[in-house]
This record gives structure tokens, C-alpha cells and sequence, in this order.
């Protein structure tokens, strides 16, 4: 079976402030985005790593894997303006494959363990995404105050790799290209979920966190200093 793992770089980084692409800024002295390429040398299942990164940044990505030997990567592939735009340059760039996995370079903490449980869950469901249940209370606002308290039960906050059997996100991208939306998805599943399909909740794992905003990159930062 043919195992394509595509990692999204192409981040601008605005919500943390940077002046580079997100996927470049150190964690623990390393770019965030090297940490899921050498967890991706841990699993023997995959067949071919895609790297996608902001246009103009081609470069300055390859030096990184040079300086820091990974050489698992198979291509670099060029993101566009909207996060699907970028997925969809990554699967066009895919010749032979079955299943895809699709990660956020921003999520630097995914481990081997958790791609071997999303690899096995594949095997039995077309569309697999991680997530771990929310444990705290939520709340529904407007304009500032409480309109609603929900439920728990049920609800989960989403990571990524989320893994597809290739055919499927193909037709799934090619449905959303179709309506000429000017808006973006929320997560790759979501593209399936717009089709009608179901996809399948893979208990993720709470380090696996997305780091979005500057205290986000504190703790990452904190992560890897405690492992020295």
C-alpha cells in the first residue's frame, strides 16, 4: 500500500508575529517543521513525504533539511493563498499512493505512535482524523456574554495528521474546487464531511497541540527544554 505523508509549512505566521513563515521559527533551536520529519523516520509505512511551503520559500526550506540531514523528503511543493489551495497543490503533486496523511508543520509534537494508530484505523475507514474529548466547560457568547452553556459529551478538539484513503480526498477537493468558494475549510476532514461521508474519531494525544499564538510557542519551547 502506497503511503504518501504530506507535511503543510506554508503558515505565514501572523498570528504569532514572526517575519517568516511559521514552520521556520525555532523550537528548542530547530524549526518547528523538522521535529515531524524525524518522527516520520520512525514508522516504516510510508512511502513518500511531500513538503509543502510559501512560495519564494523553496530554498531556505532545503537548507534547513541539509543542515539537518533529513533526507526523507521526496519534494517540496509550492502552498497557495488558502490552506485547501495548498492541499490541493499536494495531492496533485501525488503519483502513487492509496492513502495520504496531511499534517501541520505547526503541530511539531506528533509521535510515531500516533501515526501507527491513525495507519492501522485507515485500514478499516476512508477518512480517520485524531482528537482528544474537551475537558473543559464551554460556552456559547454573544457579543460578550453567555448565551449558552454545552455539552461535553461528544465533542472533540480535532489535530492533524488527518489520513484519507487518496481517492476519496481527490473527490472530496475536486467537490469543494467546483463551487467556486471564496472561503476556506476548517480541517481536511471537514472537505469530507461536505460530501456527505463519514470520517472516523482516532483518540489523539494532548501533546499534539497546534501552536498558534506566541504562548503557544512559550510552552513548545518549555516542551523541548525539559527534554534536555
Amino acid at each position: 500500500m502506497g503511503v504518501t505523508f504530506v507535511l503543510l509549512a506554508a503558515g505565514s505566521g501572523e498570528r504569532l508575529g514572526a517575519k517568516k513563515p511559521k514552520a521556520l521559527l525555532g523550537v528548542g533551536g530547530v524549526p518547528m517543521f523538522v521535529y515531524s520529519l524525524l518522527q516520520c523516520n520512525k514508522v516504516k509505512f510510508l512511502s513518500q513525504i511531500l513538503l509543502v511551503v510559501p512560495v519564494g520559500y523553496e530554498e531556505e526550506f532545503r537548507k534547513v533539511l541539509i543542515k539537518y540531514r533529513i533526507k526523507n523528503v521526496d519534494k517540496i511543493v509550492a502552498g497557495g493563498l488558502r490552506r485547501v489551495d495548498s492541499v490541493y497543490n499536494a495531492i496533485s503533486a501525488i503519483e502513487k499512493s492509496e492513502v495520504v496523511f496531511i499534517h501541520d508543520a505547526a503541530r511539531p509534537f506528533v509521535s510515531s505512535k500516533l501515526l501507527k494508530s491513525l495507519f492501522n484505523d485507515v485500514k478499516k475507514y476512508s477518512a480517520v482524523t485524531p482528537g482528544v474529548p474537551v475537558r473543559s466547560t464551554l460556552k456559547s457568547c454573544r457579543r460578550g456574554f453567555v448565551e449558552k452553556t454545552l455539552k461535553r459529551d461528544g465533542v472533540y478538539e480535532i489535530q492533524t495528521p488527518q489520513v484519507f484513503k487518496i481517492k476519496l480526498i481527490k473527490s472530496a477537493l475536486l467537490n469543494f474546487k467546483s463551487k467556486k468558494v471564496d472561503f476556506d475549510i476548517l480541517d481536511d476532514s471537514n472537505l469530507v464531511e461536505l460530501m456527505g461521508k463519514k470520517v472516523k474519531i482516532s483518540l489523539g494525544d494532548s501533546l499534539n497541540f497546534k501552536i498558534t499564538y506566541p504562548d503557544d510557542l512559550k510552552l513548545a519551547r518549555l516542551i523541548v527544554k525539559s527534554w534536555k
